[in-house]
């Protein structure tokens, strides 16, 4: 029945998958996972732009050490979107989740039926199913205070010691998802005490609990700084804002559990029935919501954000359900019918919000930008944002992968994806009924029942995939087939690795990042950055070459955008760059060992001589990138804006390679140049892959814009050219 319930909780969240964040918090922790899947380290230099647009603190790195497996096998295929692979965690999470509910119920002694109903309940009929759709770290929290209460009442009921250390290495991992968990370990620690029968498990209980503080402290201290938040809570603690806060946090219409998970409600009379069956677990549930409710209760955002529902009591979803059994096992049927039927209800509210978009409903009710608003009146509990998505539900709302608004207008549709699933949820619906109905099963049957689960999770999870790459989401100003051409042109082979640069100020174009491929870090930065750009030199991704890519879409009127890619014209090697829409796409070597430079003597007309001139090499395979320095100096007026070319040119004069523009790229404009001062310029080409083998020469000189080529002062044979031969490049056959 586990298996069952995990099968057809994951291929309902997949029916209802939407394939995109929420929020700036998610974009933080798939920044993590990247990083960990792309370097092995828990960097997020992806978020450079945010404190000047979309302000995010550190986030832990739980999250995405569980979601950094799920980015590496979707590197692997090229038509698999890897936003989409890292959203799937929350998927299995929420539906392991309520596997371990439902084994939590069965150790306090409910029936089969009774514990599956709730664990259905909490898949469905709370904000768990909501939040499945997302990357938000809650929902993995959840799971593991669940797990860690399951093994408590394992060791409760076994004397084993091994449930207890389970439970207390589990709720440290609750920290690093989620430093607030941190909340709950005494609660579990109290819990323990009282329930440890035997001195030899109290010396145990001693050392778990101080291992689980002492990981909690350290996590607060690397995401806070020098100082524990919580500590401070106790002095200058308002009571009347507890209050106030923890209202909202269970009943006030804008942000109460009771509105958004009304099945709760429904499950309150069935508090008395689990204490007489596990006290422990009744301690331990309305201990935690307590402490989470004292240390949101002095939190200003205490709403959680922009976010749907009161985000910070999702993660105690999992044990504020667990009433609803005894609920269930009443004698009277009417008890029962009256508890299904509300748990139905609550469960249509969950379905429009797992469905649909939520920002309308959010939006009319907004406690974040709304001070004035009056969320703790429960005579607005018409605009409650769960009643009201529910009740001014319109098909436009729909967001979900297989059928979402794109920014022109259009509607995707993929009627296939979707019956496709609801065709293996279907199959899935069939083997619940079949376990709710069957007796213990032989261990055969039990492998080939947990094989087809598999089967059908597996199959779901490949078919999302690889249609979903397709139903990639776009957003105004880039196109999907832009995205795409973007990617191709950044993403690199599977045998090499690279940096990518962005620039931007647009949080919500970052959907085009799920279509890169191969190795790789990514710096992303404000347009607004003046500076800090040094890092995108030293990647911990070991990389020859660096992919700029600069967003002239979303600019705003105070922010040119060319500082990133003024400064990469001083110190890198720029190697050309291209549009796609209102993106430029810019590719650069990065520096290596010093080029051996030489002096040499060319002066044009334009008075700009120049004075040092270095290679990369003498000859080269065809295919390979060579990088070239050069040193300029004014001699004289410069009245223009002159253009520099370097050419690779055969004997016979035809042009192989071309690089043409102002020098450092319009960084080092030469009207601006001062007198007797030296300029540096620096680039790179590739020779074609099928250049003849051969001798080849490097040439370059110097453009006005006005009258063209500019004449040389002193060529090399005395006779007029508007072009110097530097160095000759012997080209070899590609290896």
């Amino acid at each position: 029945m586990s298996v069952a319930l995990f099968v057809v909780l994951a291929l309902i969240y997949l029916l209802t998958f939407s394939g995109e964040f929420s929020s700036i918090d998610e974009l933080a922790m798939y920044a993590g996972a990247e990083s960990l899947a792309q370097a092995g380290q828990f960097v997020t230099p992806q978020l450079t732009f945010a404190p000047f647009h979309n302000p995010v603190g550190v986030i832990e790195p739980g999250q995405s050490l569980a979601a950094a497996p799920l980015y590496a096998l979707a590197q692997q295929f090229i038509g698999v979107n890897n936003i989409h692979a890292v959203l799937l965690l929350n998927v299995f999470v929420t539906a392991l989740t309520a596997v371990t509910i439902f084994n939590l119920l069965r150790r306090a002694q409910y029936t089969a039926t009774v514990a599956c109903a709730v664990a259905l309940c909490f898949g469905l009929a709370t904000t768990a199913w909501p939040y499945a759709r997302y990357f938000l770290r809650e929902p993995l929290t959840g799971l593991l205070i669940a797990v860690a209460a399951w093994r408590l009442v394992v060791w409760r009921q076994s004397g084993r010691l091994w449930p207890l250390a389970g439970c207390c290495v589990t709720i440290a991992c609750a920290t690093a998802v989620k430093v607030s968990a941190a909340i709950v370990a005494p609660v579990f620690v109290v819990v323990m005490a009282f329930s440890a029968s035997s001195r030899r498990a109290r010396l145990w209980i001693l050392p778990g609990a101080a291992g689980v503080l002492l990981a909690g402290a350290g996590l607060f201290l690397w995401r806070y700084g020098g100082q524990l938040p919580l500590a401070g809570y106790t002095v200058g603690y308002s009571l009347s804002d507890f209050v106030a806060r923890s209202y909202g946090q269970l009943f006030s219409p804008a942000k109460g559990i009771a509105f958004f998970s009304p099945v709760l409600l429904i499950a309150l009379p069935g508090w008395l029935d689990l204490w007489r069956r596990q006290r422990a677990l009744v301690l331990l549930s309305l201990g935690a919501l307590l402490a989470t409710l004292y240390a949101y209760g002095n939190n200003p955002v205490w709403y959680g954000g922009w976010t749907w529902g009161p985000r910070f009591i999702i993660p105690l979803l999992p044990l504020l359900v667990l009433p609803l059994a005894g609920v269930l096992s009443s004698r009277l049927a009417v008890v029962r019918a009256l508890a299904l039927a509300g748990a139905g209800f609550s469960a249509l509210m969950q379905l429009a919000a797992a469905t649909s978009a939520w920002e309308p409903a959010a939006s009319q009710m907004d406690v974040a930008h709304d001070p004035g608003l009056a969320w703790h009146d429960l005579r607005l509990w018409t605009r409650s944002p769960a009643l009201f998505q529910l009740t001014h539900w319109r098909p436009e709302w729909l967001n979900l992968l297989w059928w979402h608004p794109m920014s022109d207008g259009r509607v995707y549709v993929d009627l296939l994806l979707a019956a496709l699933l609801a065709l293996m949820l279907a199959g899935a619906l069939v083997g619940l009924v079949w376990s709710l109905n069957s007796r213990r099963l032989e261990r055969r049957t039990f492998a080939i029942a947990a094989g087809a689960g598999a089967v059908l999770v597996i199959a779901g999870c490949g078919l999302l995939l690889a249609r979903g790459y397709d139903a990639t989401r776009d957003y105004p100003g880039l196109t999907l087939a832009e995205a795409r051409q973007i990617a191709a042109l950044v993403s690199a082979p599977s045998d090499s690795s690279y940096t990518l640069a962005t620039v931007s100020n647009e949080f919500h174009m970052y959907y085009w990042l799920g279509l890169l491929k191969g190795r790789f870090m990514h710096y992303w930065y404000s347009p607004a950055a003046v500076d800090g750009f040094e890092p995108v030199l030293s990647s911990p991704v070991p990389a020859d070459r660096l992919r700029l890519v600069v967003d002239r879409v979303h600019l705003l009127p105070e922010h040119s955008g060319y500082h990133l890619q003024f400064w990469l014209n001083r110190q890198a090697y720029p190697m050309g760059g291209e549009w796609v829409g209102g993106f430029e796409v810019f590719q650069y070597m990065l520096p290596a060992d010093v080029l051996p430079a030489r002096a040499v003597s060319y002066t044009w007309s334009n008075n700009i001589a120049l004075v040092s001139f270095a290679q990369q090499a003498g000859q080269a395979y065809a295919g390979q990138a060579l990088r070239l320095e050069f040193e300029f100096e004014r001699v004289g007026p410069i009245s223009e804006n002159y253009s520099w070319f370097v050419h690779l040119a055969g004997a016979d004069g035809r042009v192989i390679v071309a690089r043409d523009g102002p020098p450092q790229f319009g960084a080092a404009s030469t009207t601006l140049w001062k007198a007797n001062e030296r300029v540096p310029d620096r680039c790179a080409f590739v020779i074609p892959p099928d250049t003849p083998p051969g001798v080849y020469i490097i040439r370059a000189g110097f453009v006005s814009p006005t009258a063209g080529r500019i004449p040389l002062l002193n060529p090399a044979d005395g006779a007029p050219a508007d072009y110097v031969v530097l160095e000759a490049l012997q080209v070899l056959p590609a290896p």
